[in-house]
């Protein structure tokens, strides 16, 4: 009999999973192309510089000072993401894995650690984390498995045009616009990126 049956096929892509590895034992030029593949689909999918950020990462991976985590297979870096804690506060600054990881088990379990990594440190209280490439189904699985709750929130766009006859929200003071949601693209995206002082020039 040729090919797999369904249980063997289970198990040979089990053991092809990449494996999740401590940030600090990764050279920066091990996680440069993943850095260059990011900086592409920021700027593709939302027209967003995120070279400034890379470089920074590369910098802080260069000196095994940035925590966080890797995943490796056959040698390769294919996804990775890095925690930053502030007083009482964890955060998880970024979390990006190659396009065919995405919504998988693999991606999960980077998530999960990433998670982890912050519950364990005595002093974080409040976990906070808003990833712009991450797909809903990964995070969901970290609320179900980590036992937090998820606050979804999206990206926004809009033309200068429509941007200068915007006005504040009733109530608000004046010059502040109220927090919207829309779908753009129909992708759905977490808003933002932290930005811990300390990193960032800030």
């Amino acid at each position: 009999m040729g090919g797999y049956t369904h249980p063997v096929a289970a198990l040979h892509q089990f053991a092809r999973e990449p494996n999740v590895v401590d940030l600090r034992r990764i050279a920066a030029w091990e996680l440069d192309p993943l850095l260059l593949a990011e900086t592409v689909e920021w700027e593709g999918r939302l027209d967003w510089d995120y070279s400034r950020s890379a470089d920074l990462v590369r910098k802080f991976t260069s000196t095994g000072s940035l925590a966080g985590a890797a995943l490796v297979e056959a040698g390769t870096v294919v996804g990775y993401g890095y925690t930053v804690v502030e007083d009482n506060k964890g955060l998880i600054g970024d979390l990006y894995v190659q396009p065919q990881l995405r919504g998988t088990r693999a991606e999960a379990k980077l998530f999960v650690a990433l998670t982890q990594e912050l519950l364990n440190s005595p002093q974080v209280r409040r976990l906070e984390s808003q990833l712009l490439l991450v797909e809903r189904a990964t995070a969901l699985a970290a609320e179900r498995d980590c036992g937090f709750r998820l606050y979804e929130r999206t990206l926004m766009t809009a033309g200068v045009d429509r941007l200068r006859n915007l006005t504040a929200a009733p109530g608000l003071p004046h010059g502040k616009l109220g927090r919207t949601l829309e779908r753009s693209g129909g992708d759905c995206h977490h808003s933002g990126l932290p930005r811990p002082r300390g990193f960032g020039g800030e």
